[in-house]
């Protein structure tokens, strides 16, 4: 692995949750994105997944967060009002960000209303991306 012993990665899930479906490059955005724009030199990147199962609403709950410095002031609104990040000059778009807006667009044309995604910093420290949508299991 290229970063080896500087990035860790803990994924827990709920049972029975093996065959429920995720919307495709969810949790991969989510997991690059820590590592782009968090990984430093001399620490360690530890990324937490977790899949739990609300079962009286039906709902997949999947939870990605880091122990980086999290999102800044600027980035959390633009997250939160779905804009288009914005480079720190303002003049260009910031192409990182990307993946989350299309992975955004992706959410609502497959749930609607029924998906949510939540953008916060944990009060300890690191990014903590929260996507909410219906339970659906793979046929088969």
């Amino acid at each position: 692995m290229r970063y080896g012993e500087r990035f860790k990665l803990d994924v827990y899930m709920d049972e029975g949750l093996e065959n429920v479906l995720v919307p495709a490059m969810s949790v991969l955005t989510f997991v690059e994105n820590a590592v782009k724009h968090q990984m430093k030199m001399k620490e360690t990147l530890y990324v937490l997944v977790w899949v739990r199962r609300n079962p009286e609403k039906k709902q997949v709950i999947l939870r990605v967060q880091d122990n980086g410095e999290g999102f800044s002031d600027r980035i959390l609104r633009q997250l939160k009002c779905t804009e288009e990040p914005e480079e720190h000059d303002g003049d260009k778009k910031d192409k990182g960000h990307i993946g989350i807006k299309n992975l955004i667009q992706r959410i609502r044309l497959l749930y609607g209303q029924e998906a949510e995604i939540y953008f916060e910093n944990a009060e300890t420290g690191g990014a903590v991306i929260t996507m909410i949508f219906p339970e659906r299991k793979q046929k088969g």
